[in-house]
């Protein structure tokens, strides 16, 4: 039957509705927010896709890489518009933009065959942001940075090329958009490995090899030839990616720690709360009214991760039963695979739970499989039933990506006094700016401010960078044509004082901010 001559259900009908306005809201973020939202981490990617730009090459000399080579998230599509736009944030809203769209449009090959309400309701879930916040779920997806999009895109893509292959009778288009998807999954496993090394390998691709492979030995049935050359055309990927990464930068990967067996409780503990710190499931405060905005807001991000794990309990026990879809087995395998690494590695650090954006690995999928059982339950039941779950899941989606949104647009400019800051200084045509024991700032007004030089000063009077220039790493200062910046309020500074080597005397304050000129 042609789509045009299908009567298409109101479900359908309401969630695309709410997937366009979803995606025209992420798209509002990223051309309005991206200068709004500044911290650390951005900021550095920011400027390293300028650098990338300015140098004409993707591995720029001297550089000193921090985790990855950062190909695989914004600075993809980023570099290139920059190039044309010579507008950094609105080169990042493309970038980001472009990468919300593939996303989606892999979800829809991930269930192709399938009713268009399993990907509808799938893609829904997955772009609501859930929480924003440097390592927060928005951040990580789909605005900022999207560190994570391609990483948690290649399990994606690998499970929908394996279901293709198995489908029969396909015509010539679905044939095209296959053939499509594998080179795109091709091109960015490619790419991820140069730039991440092993992890997505690791944490995201084994399990889906391993069980696809496992699922045709027990059932003992014939491998197409098309899975035994996409499997070794990924093993090529992998082993040259991971070489030319460890020839060019490294990554954190093979720093991975098993966790010590005296902390192992404590670890499975923080993984556990890790998943609900992700979705905005948790809360600091100790007076947070369960009834108050705020208080619904989490609780019902708490909901939806029990509603998640439950579904995921329920699609492990099916496996076990060999009752499952090959699609369900090997969704649950990624979330599986992923939270068992999470709780046997220590991954606390900068968290109070864990590092809670590795669990993206694994809760992209887990969403694709809560959306399979929840369906599949749905569709039993009689068509007035149907609709009243319909109609109030739709009420629950609306809720979340409406409360998501609202965070989002009303999130306060961190850097308020850093671009009043930046443009004082850049007034004063200085070429160094040494920001006292502020790192933090530094990397922020490196990318508000192009062409002064923002440089992290630590108290013994040496330079400290990430992610820049590694001549500026532990470096001593230049004191020609140059100023120290102070933050008054980390400190008691007074007219003058002292650092290894220089005496340095107060000129100027631009609010909280202290500014020094070395007394030569």
């Amino acid at each position: 039957m042609k789509f045009s001559k299908r009567n298409i259900p109101p479900i359908e009908i309401a969630l695309f509705i709410i997937l366009i306005i979803q995606f025209c809201l992420i798209a509002f973020c990223n051309l309005t927010m991206l200068d709004s939202t500044l911290d650390c981490d951005n900021s550095q990617l920011y400027r390293h896709v300028i650098e990338m730009w300015r140098n004409k090459t993707l591995l720029i000399p001297n550089w000193l890489y921090s985790t990855t080579l950062e190909y695989d998230c914004v600075a993809l599509f980023a570099v290139p518009i920059y190039g044309i736009t010579k507008n950094i944030f609105l080169a990042c809203g493309l970038s980001n933009i472009i990468l919300t769209a593939i996303f989606i449009a892999s979800v829809f090959f991930l269930f192709s065959g399938q009713k268009l309400v399993y990907p509808l309701l799938s893609a829904n879930l997955i772009i609501v942001p859930y929480s924003i916040s440097m390592l927060g779920y928005f951040n990580m997806m789909f605005f900022s940075g999207t560190w994570y999009n391609i990483k948690v895109l290649l399990p994606i893509l690998l499970i929908g090329v394996f279901l293709s292959m198995e489908r029969q009778d396909k015509t010539k288009t679905q044939k095209r958009w296959d053939l499509l998807f594998t080179l795109l999954y091709i091109f960015l496993l490619a790419l991820n490995c140069i730039s991440s090394g092993s992890y997505v390998v690791l944490c995201g691709l084994i399990p889906v090899f391993v069980v696809y492979f496992g699922y045709k030995f027990f059932k003992w049935e014939k491998l197409s030839r098309d899975a035994v050359i996409i499997s070794a055309i990924s093993v090529i990927c992998i082993v040259v990616g991971i070489i030319l990464n460890a020839r060019w930068g490294g990554t954190r990967t093979e720093g991975m720690e098993l966790c010590n067996f005296f902390l192992l409780l404590n670890n499975i503990s923080s993984t556990f709360f890790g998943l609900f710190e992700l979705f905005g499931g948790t809360t600091t405060s100790y007076d947070l009214m369960v009834l108050s905005y705020e208080g619904i807001v989490v609780l019902s991000r708490i909901v939806l991760v029990l509603a998640l794990l439950i579904c995921g309990v329920i699609a492990v026990a099916r496996c076990i039963k060999q009752k499952a879809d090959l699609r369900t087995l090997l969704l649950i395998s990624v979330f599986v695979w992923n939270y068992f690494i999470l709780n046997v590695v220590y991954t606390k650090a900068g968290s109070e739970t864990t590092e809670f954006r590795y669990h993206l690995m694994g809760a992209i999928p887990l969403i694709c499989v809560t959306c399979i059982i929840l369906l599949d339950g749905i569709s039993k039941l009689n068509v007035i039933q149907q609709g009243i779950l319909y109609t109030a899941g739709c009420a629950v989606l609306v809720f979340l990506s409406g409360t998501g949104f609202y965070t989002v647009l009303t999130y306060e400019d961190p850097a308020t006094d850093l671009k009043e800051l930046t443009e004082y200084c850049s007034s004063l045509d200085v070429d160094h700016a040494y920001m006292y024991q502020s790192s933090y700032a530094s990397d922020i007004c490196r990318i508000l401010d192009l062409e002064t030089q923002y440089i992290p000063l630590v108290h013994d009077g040496t330079t400290s960078i990430a992610n820049y220039y590694n001549y500026y790493y532990d470096a001593p200062p230049q004191p020609l044509n140059s100023i120290v910046i102070v933050n008054n309020k980390e400190g008691e500074f007074e007219e003058t004082f002292t650092i290894p080597r220089y005496r340095l005397k107060k000129f100027a304050e631009v609010g909280n901010w202290w500014l020094y000129n070395f007394d030569l």
